[in-house]
């Protein structure tokens, strides 16, 4: 993912066969599998449900055919799952899953990583992501995003910017093993 340069879904649809993303605004990317989506859809439209599931680490993160802005940063892999996946993802997998997998906190090992750019139109972006190990057999992840820039159009009568962009997410985790046999992961994440 990172020698793609792909930093979000759509940049690594450009390198997946069958499938492509849309970007309709900050959080409505459109997903599609072998051609197959929901089609193009009024926001909240009811009736219509997804075709494409989108999972962060097996859990649903698209709804309502609403499917957040998610940065490829501290990744394990992407899968992309052509379907019908309804056996293992439910209803709404109907054309296919992608499902992002994250890095998982490493035991006995500390890990620490930042980016940063500055850019056109004052754009500031950070990430950083630390791996912590918390005595032999649990370790703590913590890894974030930030991204502030203004925006291109201007609406000349209020004066105003109307496309500024102000994105931050954070992702921690954390993995315990009591023993060789079990091994117990929570993931919380805000976007």
């Amino acid at each position: 993912i990172q020698k793609s340069g792909a930093v979000t879904l759509e940049d690594l649809s450009r390198n997946v066969a069958g499938l492509s993303v849309q970007n309709l605004g900050p959080g409505q990317s459109q997903v599609s599998v072998r051609g197959v989506s929901a089609g193009q859809v009024v926001r909240d439209q009811p009736g219509v449900k997804e075709q494409v599931g989108v999972y962060l680490d097996e859990s649903v993160i698209s709804l309502s055919l609403f499917t957040p802005d998610i940065d490829l940063y501290d990744l394990n892999r992407v899968e992309t799952l052509r379907g019908p996946q309804g056996t293992l993802f439910g209803r709404n997998a109907t054309s296919g899953v992608v499902n992002v997998i994250t890095a998982k906190p490493k035991l006995g090992t500390f890990e620490a990583a930042a980016e940063g750019e500055y850019g056109n139109y004052n754009s500031i972006k950070g990430k950083g992501m630390v791996n912590i190990p918390l005595g032999d057999n649990m370790a703590f992840r913590v890894a974030g995003i930030y991204l502030n820039r203004d925006g291109y159009t201007r609406n000349a009568f209020l004066n105003t910017r109307i496309d500024d962009r102000d994105l931050y997410s954070v992702r921690g985790s954390l993995r315990w093993e009591p023993s060789d046999d079990t091994t117990i992961d929570i993931l919380a994440s805000y976007f």
